[in-house]
């Protein structure tokens, strides 16, 4: 299996370029961090669980630039 992550400013796509199982599998989370004070807290939110076929890609905007978006792929459903 093979897929590709590509990030753009604020928005993160997540492409499914091959897979023998013909489906590519997608858990896709976001860390979100907040500065209060002298303290950084980050928190991970889990936003979507999705399949995609070969050749098909899905685009996740941030809510800001400093959000990253965490994921793992999967020939196999989770």
């Amino acid at each position: 299996m093979t897929v590709k992550t590509l990030v753009v400013n604020e928005s993160t796509t997540f492409e499914c370029i091959e897979s023998q199982s013909g489906l590519c599998y997608f858990k896709v989370s976001s860390q979100r961090c907040s500065k209060e004070s002298a303290m950084t807290t980050c928190v991970v939110v889990h936003i979507d669980s999705f399949e995609l076929q070969p050749g098909k890609a899905k685009e996740f905007k941030g809510v800001n630039i400093k959000e990253k978006f965490l994921h793992c792929a999967s020939a196999l459903k989770f």
